[in-house]
Parts: C-alpha cells; structure tokens; sequence
C-alpha cells in the first residue's frame, strides 16, 4: 500500500499449524484489524524485514506453544508501528519478539505499543470457528471506521467492538 492508499488485512479465521498472518518483506502501509489467529506450534502474527509503517489493531492472535511469542517482528518497522487493542495470548514468558529481542508484556508496553491490550486465552468453542469464550475479551477493541462489520456481517459496536474477526457477545 501507500499512504492514504493503505492495504489492510481484515476479519480472518486462521487456525493453522505454524505461522499465521505472515508479512515477509517490503510491505508499506499495511492495517492488519480484527483478525482472529490461532497456531498450534508457532506465531500467530509473524513480520520479516524492510516493512513500513505497520497499523495492527483489534486482533486476537493466540499460540498453543509454550516457546513462541504471539507477536514475532524479526527486524522492527521503519517508519510507523501502531499496534494496540489485541490479544496476544501465549504461555511463553515472552509474548513479542521485536528487533533481535523478546519482549516480556510489560516492556512492551513500556515501549509505548499495545497499551490498551491484554494477555488472555480466548479459549475458543473449536478450531473451525474460533469464537472466543472467555468473557474478559468482550467488548475489549477501539472503534475503526473504515470495518464496520464482522466476517458474517454482523454490525460491530460503534463503541466497544469485540477483538478478533467476529462480534461474539
């Protein structure tokens, strides 16, 4: 994408192995909102190198591993990183991997990302669905004007939206 002119990555239900969402290289301008990934064994939300000017909101991404975070960033972004109201749900001690360094969710944090976000297992009915069922996770996201409804359809909050792919409360 180009300024003003922005790709986004929107109301996914990934439930997979291995990687998720994966922005290999030279990705400009990319919104990746209310997405809902589930991994067995690796990261739900992976970035190479050479992206720029990144927007992540509303998400849940979740990892079954005990040794991978939920958020993997190899290189960093140069220009803008805006990541805030996800979930990064992960057993690991590390829930990001940022710039050559995990993260814990506190230093993160303090890096000035995902201030509104939390760590909670969205504990999901199944893996073909993906509707969260911990109640904590309801009404959790920020309002985005450009997605106004869900991946059924379904219209989203106009002031507290559900994380993830679908309204489910």
């Amino acid at each position: 994408g180009t300024s003003g002119n922005e790709a986004t990555i929107a109301n996914n239900l990934i439930s997979v192995e291995d990687i998720g969402i994966a922005l290999y290289s030279s990705n400009y301008y990319q919104n990746v909102y209310y997405n809902t990934v589930k991994v067995r064994d690796q990261v739900p939300f992976w970035v190479y190198y050479s992206n720029q000017n990144l927007t992540i909101k509303n998400n849940i991404f979740s990892t079954e591993s005990s040794s991978d975070p939920a958020f993997y960033c190899y290189n960093g972004v140069s220009g803008l990183l805006v990541s805030d109201y996800n979930d990064l749900h992960t057993s690991y001690t590390y829930p990001v991997y940022y710039y050559y360094g995990y993260k814990t969710f506190d230093q993160w944090q303090s890096d000035g990302y995902d201030s509104n976000s939390v760590m909670i297992d969205p504990v999901f009915n199944n893996d073909s669905t993906l509707v969260p069922l911990a109640l904590a996770l309801d009404n959790r996201g920020t309002p985005l004007t450009s997605i106004t409804d869900d991946i059924n359809d379904v219209i989203r909050s106009t002031s507290t939206p559900d994380l993830g792919a679908q309204e489910f409360s």
